[in-house]
């Protein structure tokens, strides 16, 4: 539905440009129209990102922990692990 949405906007701005006249009644039945899809697409990237968001608090919190390890042992093993996790944020 996203593309019909933009398609549609490039008509109308078309038409305005053009300076032929626009069936305003249309046009705002078409905005209202692309209203719920664009809340849905609103939806899941505001979903997307708050996965994100933990993500990275997952690896911050693996990271401090893995870096306390670090410091109290010497371990390449936890050192290489820290340097991916810390290429991953």
């Amino acid at each position: 539905m996203h593309c019909v949405c933009v398609a549609i906007t490039r008509t109308v701005v078309k038409k305005i440009m053009s300076n032929r006249p626009i069936d305003f009644p249309d046009a705002l039945a078409v905005l209202k129209a692309m209203i719920p899809t664009l809340q849905m697409e609103n939806t899941n990237i505001s979903a997307t990102l708050r996965a994100y968001d933990q993500l990275v608090h997952a690896l911050r919190l693996r990271n401090a922990k893995l870096q306390k390890l670090a410091f109290g042992k010497s371990s390449e093993k936890i050192e290489r692990e820290i340097e991916q996790l810390e290429l991953a944020l």
